[in-house]
């Protein structure tokens, strides 16, 4: 009998420290440039903890191999929401020694740690307690026998063509206490002889670049800023993000009235008296630097402030020879001068997009999230901006019809819940949704991102998506670190509640060592993105009311923003059924 307990399971499954033992999966099935990830539990039968080593292998086919690291929900926004999804953690003690109440600790995984797939074992003849070890493994696999621990797999992050047919995963665990294997699991993965199609649809975190430089403790925009940010950006275009906001100016978001975040402009301006100036240097290096590392499409800030568009954003410039800001809270928005700048920047803005062969690539926005109480000054900020943007895609969040109907509004961004409203009557509709569960909104009945939710009640929105048509998705928070409105920071690695206590509400990203650590919540969101693509492939083979038809029948009812499925298993087996109906009609 092996000493150490180990199963294969779907990446639906997240694995706690007290998860039950449960039957290893011994086939799936994947289209053929898709990602596909499963994860591999582990714990010691018995004994003290000792460590170990995992490989991934398979001829003809690639690895990436995450170890899955916790992170404390001190103060859940609601107690275990998506009820069921563990039982109290028994290795909560560190944190109640530390200074914290003992009021209900949850350990949650959720950090990705990148491994090698074949890691390299070496014997070290100077460590008789333990004469194995993983050569370039900055983080160490153990086992013990009171909690279970987990990696992430997942098989050609790198999307390429493969070859259809069955492969036979095989994963082995090596004790570096005697360097024998001590555990041996496979399953058989299907490739389908079929590609997931390009769609047109648009995926954006908004990034947030001074919280990138405050965490990481680095200059904004130097040179290992830039460093940083290739991590970051990589990390993004791999889990399906393609539109990026970019720091033109500041984005006016989470900015108290009367109040400025960090400079984050990288548009250099000089101001005389014979106008504007604009040096572009420093966002062509940003915009080229995203483009190489696979992101297809830039969002352009906000023109405007946030919640009314009744001010300009914060906008600095060179004023004899002296740096300034030109414009803030104190710029009304309709104001002459204001809309003088924009005519010379958005004019100047546009041609270097057009340089740069990007032109028909950029999103703009105007204010986000205005409501009815401020229509009047958001319709005059359109006024002022539509003349300007001529044939480029614009739109904003909102939750009203009334500025989609009054021609406000090109491209409506919904909160998830109230799609319906917008359903049928928008050529172009986006959802978002916020983290959180807010009054007044029913988001916690939909799909979601947080920490605490079920990954599958994450993984649906690509039905969801495709059910509602819709063109895009937004998210407000990549690397949010910011208490609200941008008061102080947290380290989410320490504080994953520090948003308003909504656990990742405001990132989906971790701040490494040397740059950006993945999490359990891209992978899940990545799948949606691709269910949804196999989605509109299958629509190509038949038809988008048999594919609802299929969705229909196995969900057991309409599908609406509010559907989620019951368990990982419905929502694994409901892909294995549109791959099934795929390979049939190749």
């Amino acid at each position: 009998m092996s000493n150490l307990i180990t199963f294969i399971t779907d990446s639906q499954t997240k694995i706690f420290h007290d998860s039950e033992i449960m039957p290893s999966i011994d086939r799936a099935s994947v289209l053929a440039n898709e990602p596909y990830s499963f994860t591999y539990a582990y714990k010691a039968a018995c004994g003290d903890c000792y460590p170990i080593s995992v490989s991934v292998h398979c001829e003809g086919l690639s690895f990436s191999v995450y170890r899955v690291d916790s992170v404390p929900i001190i103060h859940p926004y609601q107690k275990r929401p998506d009820d069921g999804l563990a039982s109290e953690p028994k290795d909560v003690e560190w944190l109640i020694e530390a200074g914290t109440e003992e009021r209900g600790v949850d350990l949650y995984p959720d950090v990705l740690l990148p491994r090698s797939a074949l890691p390299k074992i070496t014997r070290i003849d100077t460590d008789p307690s333990c004469p194995y070890c993983e050569e370039n493994e900055p983080h160490r696999l153990d086992a013990n026998d009171t909690s279970f621990s987990s990696l992430v797999i997942t098989v050609n992050e790198e999307r390429n063509a493969l070859p259809a047919g069955d492969y036979e995963i095989k994963v082995s665990a090596v004790s570096l206490l005697t360097g024998e294997t001590i555990a041996e699991d496979s399953f058989t993965l299907t490739v389908i002889g079929a590609l997931l199609p390009k769609i047109d649809f648009k995926y954006t975190n908004w990034f947030h670049y001074d919280c990138l430089a405050d965490l990481h403790n680095v200059k904004l925009f130097g040179e290992e800023y830039f460093e940083l940010l290739k991590s970051y950006f990589k990390n993004a275009a791999d889990y399906g993000m393609n539109l990026l906001l970019i720091p033109s100016f500041t984005p006016p978001l989470d900015t108290p009235i009367g109040k400025y975040r960090k400079k984050a402009q990288l548009v250099g301006i000089t101001k005389s008296d014979k106008g504007y100036v604009f040096d572009f240097s420093g966002l062509e290096r940003l915009m080229k630097l995203a483009l190489e590392c696979g992101i297809e499409y830039f969002e352009h800030p906000h023109l405007f402030t946030q919640w009314g568009a009744k001010h300009a954003p914060a906008i600095y410039a060179t004023v004899n020879g002296e740096e300034k800001r030109i414009f803030g809270w104190d710029t009304d928005a309709s104001s002459d001068e204001y809309r003088e700048f924009l005519e010379c920047y958005i004019t100047a803005f546009r041609s270097f997009t057009e340089k740069l062969g990007v032109s028909d690539n950029v999103f703009y926005h105007i204010s986000d999230e205005p409501d009815l109480s401020n229509i009047d000054s958001y319709r005059i900020a359109k006024e002022t901006a539509a003349p300007l943007l001529a044939g480029v895609e614009s739109g904003d969040a909102l939750s009203r019809i009334e500025f989609y109907e009054n021609g406000m509004v090109d491209t409506p961004i919904v909160c998830i819940d109230g799609i319906d409203d917008f359903y049928g009557k928008c050529k172009n509709l986006w959802a978002y949704y916020t983290g959180g569960y807010y009054e007044g909104q029913s988001t916690e009945k939909c799909s979601n991102r947080l920490i605490t939710t079920k990954p599958y009640r994450t993984r649906i929105f690509g039905l969801q998506a495709f059910k509602y048509k819709l063109t895009g998705f937004l998210h407000w928070g990549f690397n949010y670190y910011y208490y609200r409105m941008s008061r102080g920071y947290f380290n989410p690695l320490l504080n994953p509640c520090g948003y308003q206590q909504r656990p990742g509400a405001s990132f989906i990203v971790y701040p490494g060592a040397d740059g950006v650590l993945g999490s359990l919540r891209e992978v899940y969101m990545r799948e949606a993105i691709c269910d949804l693509r196999a989605l509109k492939l299958l629509e190509s083979l038949t038809s988008y009311e048999y594919v609802i038809s299929l969705a229909e029948t196995h969900f057991g009812e309409e599908i609406t923003c509010f559907t989620i499925p019951s368990s990982a298993e419905q929502m694994m087996s409901f892909r294995e059924i549109i791959n099934r109906e795929i390979a049939k009609r190749i």
